[in-house]
């Protein structure tokens, strides 16, 4: 039985940051990682891939458009490359993932890292002066998206930061994250999602022991 999919699009319904690392981020597209009857892929195909990149501001508009057009043109490479991303994924979490750290090394973002010159560029615009990803050459290299989250990888590896890694406390969920608090206290991937939900949970458990 395939994988359920999440019918909400990045294009529409952006990644929101919670893992304080780009690569922890990329393993937060699965939704309620941590419960097989409710996970659900959001990165069900390559143009996902291209909106999620672009809802993080990895990938300018013009980069969306340019990736976009030459999948459309080169469907069976979008597809390559799309499963690609989710075997970088999955080396990711066997990388950093609480629950399965050191069982694997991030293969994947190195081979892409040997290629970077042909892939992409980092450059900056704007009097905000944020920074992109862009294509190094035309056509676009499909790979653009995975670059940034390849180089977040090695990044956090050769970082003290990834003792800091742990899982959100509600199980169902399973998204990872820095606990980058003073006393090491962070329980949930977020308040507002499954803090509140747990508080909301303890709280009818009171209301219920109470009579």
């Amino acid at each position: 039985m395939s994988p359920a999919t999440d019918p909400r699009s990045y294009a529409t319904h952006p990644p929101i940051p919670l893992g304080g690392a780009l690569c922890l981020d990329f393993i937060n597209t699965t939704t309620w990682r941590g419960n097989p009857e409710r996970s659900a892929e959001r990165l069900h195909d390559y143009a996902e891939l291209v909106h999620w990149a672009a809802g993080l501001e990895l990938i300018d508009a013009h980069s969306v458009t340019l990736l976009l057009t030459e999948a459309h043109a080169q469907a069976q490479a979008a597809e390559q490359v799309h499963e690609a991303a989710l075997r970088l994924r999955l080396e990711i979490e066997q990388v950093f993932d609480p629950a399965h750290e050191g069982l694997a090394r991030p293969a994947e973002a190195e081979a892409l890292l040997r290629d970077i010159e042909r892939v992409g560029r980092l450059t900056e615009a704007g009097e905000a002066r944020i920074h992109h990803w862009q294509p190094s050459g035309s056509p676009p290299d499909l790979r653009l998206p995975l670059l940034p989250v390849a180089v977040s990888v090695l990044e956090l590896a050769a970082s003290r930061r990834r003792y800091h890694l742990r899982r959100c406390a509600d199980p169902s969920c399973g998204w990872v994250f820095l606990d980058e608090t003073r006393n090491q206290s962070r329980q949930w991937c977020s308040m507002e999602g499954c803090g509140n939900r747990a508080k909301a949970r303890a709280h009818y458990a009171r209301r219920k022991a109470r009579g």
